[in-house]
C-alpha cells in the first residue's frame, strides 16, 4: 500500500510539472489516468485528484479546497494533502490560512521542500519578500534542483528591484527545466523592463511556442517585438551630414560680449518692500486658504483607511460618456464623468477612472490608501482620464510615507488598447508604485485578493486605438458558503461589426451570448451610451427571398442603445440592473428615458412570464452592499434590499438622481427638491471620516453602560 501511495504522489508531481511547463494537454491526460488509478487504490487520493481536476481543468478553487478538506479527513497525517490544501487556499488569496497548512505539512515532514517553496510564495504575495527568499533557500537546500524555487526566488528579486540577480535565477531554473514557460516569461519581462528588447525577444518567443494558447505570453511577445522594431529602425537610420556653410554664410567674428550684469540689489530690495507693503492685509488670508487646500490634499494622502474593511461595496462614481466630455452646453452645469469602485475586505479596485473620478472617489469618503487595483476596459478618455493622476498621487503617497517597506504598489489590469496607449508612459522599470501590469484578455481570470476574482468578457467596441480588444467584466465574490456576481458590460454594441461593410453583422452572436454561464448575476451594470434615431425605425421583415430581417440597421453601433440595453437586461435576468454610461446630450430626457427602459423591461417580463427585474439609473449616490444585496437609501441613511429601491430626480435643474426605499412615503421631501439637493451637497463637503455620503460605514464599538444598582 505504501508503494502505491508513493506512486500516486509521483503522479501528482509529474502533473504539476506538466501544467507549469505549458503541457496542459498532456497534464490533463495524466490527471485523468491518475483519477482512475486512485479510485482503485485509496479514497483520500481519489478525492485529492478530483480536487486537482477541479483546479487545473475547471479553475474552480473553491471546489478544489472542499475536496482537499474531505481528503484530509481520511488522511490527516499526509503532508502532501496538507500542503496542497495550502496551495488551494493561496489560489483563493487566503495566504495567512495557507501558511498555517504549510506549517502543518512541515510538522509531519520537516523535509517537505514543496511546502517550504509554497510557504515562500504565500509570503511573497503578502509583500514579505525577504522572508520569502529565506524559505526558497530552505527548499533549495533540501532539493537543489527545485526549478520552481529558483524561478520564484528570481521573481522576488525582480520585485525588490534586483533585476540582474533575478535573471541569473531564471537561467538556473531553465537549466533544470528548459520548458519552464513561467521562467521564460519572467526572463522576458525583466529584460523588457531593463530596455534590453533583443535579449527579451528570445525567451518571450519560446514561451509562446511552448504555450501557444497563453494570451498573456503572446501579448508580451507582441509588445516586445514592437518596441524592438522601433529601436532597430532608429539604429539603421544614417546620421545626417553636418551642414557646410559657404564663406559668405559664415558668421563674422564679433567682439567679445561684456559679462552679464550683476544683480541690482537696491532695485530688488525696493520690489520686496512694495510686495510686503501691499500684501500686509492679505497675507494671513492667503496663507490660511493655502493651508486648507494642503490639509485636504494630506487627508486624501492619509496612510489610514476610514472605511470598515469588513464591508464589500460596489459604487457607481460616474455619469456621462465621451460624447461631449470637453465641450458642455453653454450655461448648464457640466456633468461629471468618473468610473466605478469595488471595495472588498479592505482592498479597493478602481474600474475605468475617467474624467472627475478622483473628485467623485474622494467625495464618497475614500482616499489613496484604499486603492489596490486599477482596471481599464478600453482606451477612451472617459475611461482613462484620471489614470495618470491616480499613479501620480500614489507616488506622492509613498513619498509622504518615506519608509519603502510601507509603500503602496498598485496592480494594473489594462485591456490591449489601454496597454498600447500607456506603454510609453508607464515607467515600469523604475515605477515603485506598480506591482504588476496585466493585459486583460476575454475569458481569462485574475485573482484580485480577498476571494474576489475578475474575468474579462468580450465587448464589441471600437476604441480608436484598437477595434477588437475592448472588454467587459464579471466580478465574482466567493467565501466558504456563498458566491456573488457583478457583470459590467462596459461600452459595447449588441452585435459585432461586419469588417467588410463596417456595418452590423446580423448573424453574429449577441454580446450577452458570449458571456460564460458562471451562475446567477446579482447586479448587472449595462452601458447604454446614447440613443439613435434609427432605433425607432420600423423593422424590415425581409425581401421575400429568405433574407433575414434587417434589424442590423436598427442597432446602435459601438453602444447598446435602448434596444441593446433592454435585450441584455432581459436575457441575463439579473437580480437588479443598473443602466449607466450615458451621453450628456441625453441630460434633458434622462428621467423619461429611464422610465421608458424600465417600463419596457417590466412589460417584457410580464409578457414572457419571467420574474420582474428592478431597473435603476446609474448615478453618483448608488452604493451597493454585495453580500447583503442591499443598496443605500438617502432617507433612511441606511441600506435596504436593492429590489425595493426606486429613484427620483431631486434637483431637476442639475438632473441628479437619488435612491430611496419605495416602501417609504416621502413625497413631502421630494417636493422640496432644491432644499434636499442643497442638503446633499452640504453632506459631501462636511462629511466626517468614516462615512460614505450620509452612511456611517466605519466599525463603531458599542459604548459600555454601567448597570444601575
Amino acid at each position: 500500500m505504501a508503494d502505491e501511495i508513493e506512486h500516486l504522489r509521483g503522479l501528482s508531481a509529474r502533473i504539476d510539472n506538466l501544467y507549469r511547463s505549458g503541457g496542459e494537454a498532456e497534464g490533463k491526460k495524466l490527471l485523468s489516468s491518475a483519477l482512475d488509478e486512485a479510485k482503485k487504490i485509496d479514497p483520500a487520493y481519489h478525492l485529492f485528484f478530483q480536487g486537482e481536476w477541479a483546479g487545473y481543468v475547471g479553475k474552480d478553487y473553491e471546489k478544489q479546497k472542499g475536496l482537499f478538506f474531505k481528503a484530509i479527513e481520511l488522511r490527516s497525517d499526509d503532508s502532501l494533502l496538507l500542503r496542497n490544501l495550502g496551495v488551494s487556499l493561496s489560489k483563493l488569496s487566503r495566504e495567512e490560512e495557507a501558511i498555517i497548512w504549510f506549517d502543518k505539512a512541515l510538522e509531519i515532514n520537516p523535509k517537505d521542500s514543496d511546502a517550504m517553496y509554497n510557504r515562500g510564495v504565500s509570503l511573497s504575495k503578502l509583500g514579505r519578500e525577504e522572508e520569502a527568499i529565506i524559505w526558497f533557500d530552505k527548499a533549495l537546500k533540501i532539493n537543489p534542483k527545485d526549478s520552481d524555487a529558483m524561478r520564484s526566488r528570481g521573481a522576488v528579486l525582480s520585485k525588490l528591484g534586483r533585476k540582474e540577480e533575478a535573471i541569473i535565477w531564471f537561467d538556473k531554473a531553465l537549466e533544470i527545466n528548459s520548458k519552464d514557460t513561467l521562467s521564460l516569461a519572467w526572463k522576458a519581462y525583466v529584460f523588457q523592463f531593463l530596455g534590453q528588447y533583443e535579449d527579451a525577444l528570445g525567451p518571450a518567443k519560446k514561451a509562446c511556442e511552448l504555450a501557444p494558447d497563453n494570451a498573456n505570453y503572446l501579448s508580451r511577445y507582441n509588445l516586445i517585438a514592437r518596441k524592438l522594431s522601433k529601436v532597430v529602425k532608429k539604429k539603421s537610420l544614417p546620421l545626417p551630414d553636418k551642414p557646410r556653410l559657404s564663406a559668405a554664410a559664415k558668421p563674422k567674428e564679433t567682439q567679445a560680449q561684456p559679462a552679464a550684469e550683476t544683480v541690482n540689489k537696491e532695485l530688488l530690495t525696493e520690489v520686496i518692500k512694495a510686495i510686503h507693503k501691499s500684501m500686509s492685509g492679505e497675507k494671513d488670508r492667503l496663507l490660511e486658504e493655502m493651508k486648507k487646500t494642503e490639509d485636504r490634499r494630506n487627508t486624501f494622502l492619509d496612510r489610514r483607511s476610514h472605511i470598515d474593511p469588513n464591508q464589500t461595496l460596489f459604487l457607481v462614481l460616474r455619469k456621462w460618456n465621451s460624447f461631449t466630455p470637453i465641450i458642455p452646453d453653454a450655461g448648464s452645469e457640466r456633468h461629471v464623468g468618473g468610473g466605478y469602485l469595488v471595495f472588498n475586505r479592505g482592498q479597493g479596485t478602481v474600474i475605468d477612472p475617467g474624467y472627475n473620478f478622483i473628485e467623485n472617489f474622494h467625495q464618497a469618503g475614500f482616499n489613496i490608501h484604499d486603492i489596490h487595483n486599477i482596471v481599464v476596459t478600453h482606451a477612451h478618455n472617459d475611461h482613462t482620464a484620471d489614470l495618470e493622476s491616480l499613479l501620480t498621487l500614489t507616488y506622492e503617497y509613498n513619498e509622504k510615507i518615506g519608509d519603502s517597506k510601507l509603500h503602496k504598489r498598485l496592480n494594473l489590469y489594462l485591456n490591449t488598447g489601454a496597454m498600447m496607449k500607456y506603454s510609453g508612459f508607464l515607467d515600469l522599470r523604475r515605477a515603485k508604485y506598480l506591482e504588476r501590469v496585466h493585459t486583460l484578455m476575454p475569458g481569462h481570470e485574475y485573482a484580485l485578493g480577498g476571494g474576489l476574482t475578475l474575468k474579462a468578457l468580450s465587448a464589441y467596441h471600437d476604441e480608436i486605438v484598437t477595434k477588437s480588444y475592448a472588454v467587459g467584466l464579471i466580478m465574482t465574490f466567493a467565501d466558504d458558503k456563498e458566491t456573488r456576481r457583478i457583470v459590467i458590460t462596459s461600452d459595447t454594441c449588441l452585435l459585432p461589426q461586419d469588417p467588410e461593410t463596417d456595418g452590423i453583422k446580423e448573424d453574429g452572436q449577441e454580446i450577452w451570448q458570449t458571456y460564460p454561464d458562471d451562475g446567477p448575476i446579482d447586479l448587472l451594470v449595462a452601458h447604454l451610451g446614447s440613443i439613435k434615431k434609427q432605433e425607432f425605425e420600423n423593422l424590415v421583415d425581409g425581401d421575400g427571398k429568405g433574407k433575414s430581417p434587417g434589424f442590423g440597421k436598427l442597432i446602435y453601433k459601438n453602444h447598446l442603445g435602448i434596444i441593446g440595453t433592454v435585450r441584455v437586461i432581459t436575457s441575463l435576468a439579473p437580480k437588479i440592473a443598473v443602466v449607466s454610461e450615458f451621453g450628456e446630450e441625453l441630460a434633458p430626457v434622462q428621467e423619461d428615458l429611464f422610465k421608458l427602459v424600465r417600463e419596457i423591461v417590466d412589460q417584457f417580463c410580464s409578457d414572457t412570464g419571467k420574474p420582474q427585474i428592478p431597473v435603476l439609473p446609474g448615478d453618483l449616490s448608488f452604493v451597493y452592499r454585495v453580500w447583503e444585496r442591499k443598496a443605500y437609501c438617502i432617507f433612511t441613511k441606511g441600506f435596504v434590499p436593492a429590489e425595493q429601491l426606486t429613484y427620483s430626480v431631486v434637483d431637476p435643474d442639475h438632473r441628479k438622481f437619488f435612491y430611496f426605499d419605495r416602501k417609504r412615503d416621502d413625497r413631502i421631501l421630494l417636493t422640496k427638491a432644491q432644499t434636499f439637493a442643497h442638503h446633499f451637497e452640504n453632506a459631501l463637503h462636511n462629511r466626517t471620516p468614516g462615512t460614505i455620503y450620509f452612511a456611517p460605514v466605519f466599525s463603531q464599538k458599542k459604548k459600555k453602560t454601567r448597570k444601575k444598582r
